[in-house]
């Protein structure tokens, strides 16, 4: 089955996972005894669902480019980010408590103390890696808001792009404004005919030369 697996944008740091999380598990096998079994149990099923998770987001993101090649497909997705965001919590938890299981057994022996730390480290490194997989996700996720606002100084730069705003100029008015004055022809036939007066103005004072 020839699947582009490698097209994944966080391929590297899934396969990083996978890898750790199988060496981890290898691991807590063999820190189950003597000391604190129980942890590392907990821990080995954590690990076996980080493989699982890194395993079906590479899957379903290949899967998806091979049958729809013109297409990208969705990413990031929801169920992805939530499941990394659990696992960098409780991955997290499990490193905590496998420390102090490891710690307990340096006190009594310190040569088998050294293969549990080990183990714990194993959690921590896949903890970091959902966490860092987690904010990439959170940064890919479009922004509608920037996109939008993206899209309106295309508008205003280019005249007719998407997101454009234009305004209808006002028509110019013919008729007579207060800015406009009009002129008005006063007088007769015994004074200056056709003499023009605005009005608007003050009257002429008949002792004003």
């Amino acid at each position: 089955m020839d699947l582009p697996f490698t097209s994944h944008p966080l391929y590297n740091f899934r396969k990083a996972i996978i890898i750790f999380a199988i060496v981890g598990i290898i691991l807590c096998f063999a820190a189950l005894e003597p000391w604190g079994s129980e942890a590392f149990q907990v821990e080995t099923f954590l690990l076996v669902a980080s493989i699982a998770l890194s395993a079906a987001d590479v899957y379903h993101y290949a899967q998806y480019k091979k049958d729809y090649p013109d297409q990208d497909p969705p990413w990031p997705v929801r169920k992805c980010m939530l499941g990394d965001t659990v696992l960098t919590v409780v991955l997290l938890l499990g490193f905590a408590a496998a420390l102090v299981t490891a710690a307990s057994g340096w006190n009594y022996r310190q040569s088998d103390a050294i293969v549990p730390a080990y183990a714990a480290l194993g959690a921590l490194l896949c903890s970091a890696l959902h966490a860092y997989c987690l904010w990439k996700q959170v940064v890919a996720r479009p922004d509608i808001d920037s996109a939008m606002e993206e899209g309106l100084l295309i508008g205003s730069d280019f005249g007719t792009g998407y997101g454009s705003i234009s305004t209808p100029e006002p028509e110019p008015s013919h008729e007579p404004t207060l800015e406009q004055p009009v002129e008005v022809v006063v007088g007769s036939s015994s004074r200056s005919k056709g003499k023009k007066k605005v009005a608007g103005e003050r009257k002429q004072d008949p002792m004003d030369f």
